[in-house]
């Protein structure tokens, strides 16, 4: 368990730490600004060539070049010819997919449940 004594043991030796800390060189402090310099540059000349590449450009970049665009366009084409099948030939695929018909009075209230709140 710790005591009054080795607190003050524990704060004199930070206090020494502290006050023997030697400021830094006055050429660390040149190279950390110039690496500082040279970072910002190259952060300011990559921002600059990516605002640049705008439109189609851009846009193939966003979604992963030619090879992310062929993707997309291969699944917009398969999306499209599923869609476009006819439901017979669906049904045979997934049985039983088409054999229910939905009107859009199934989506609301019925009648008898409106009228029954009414009362």
């Amino acid at each position: 368990m710790a005591t009054d004594k080795d607190d003050a043991l524990i704060d004199a030796a930070f206090a020494t730490a502290r006050a023997s800390d030697p400021p830094p060189s006055d050429d660390l402090v040149a190279r950390i600004l110039a690496d500082a310099d040279a970072t910002q540059a190259a952060q300011h000349s990559a921002s600059r060539q990516r605002s640049v590449g705008g439109g189609w450009r851009g846009l193939l970049g966003v979604i992963g070049g030619w090879r992310g665009a062929s993707g997309l366009v291969a699944a917009s084409l398969v999306g499209l010819a599923i869609g476009a099948a006819l439901p017979a030939s669906l049904s045979a695929v997934v049985p039983g997919a088409v054999a229910a018909s939905y009107d859009l009075t199934d989506l609301g209230p019925s009648y008898e449940i409106v009228a029954e709140a009414t009362e």
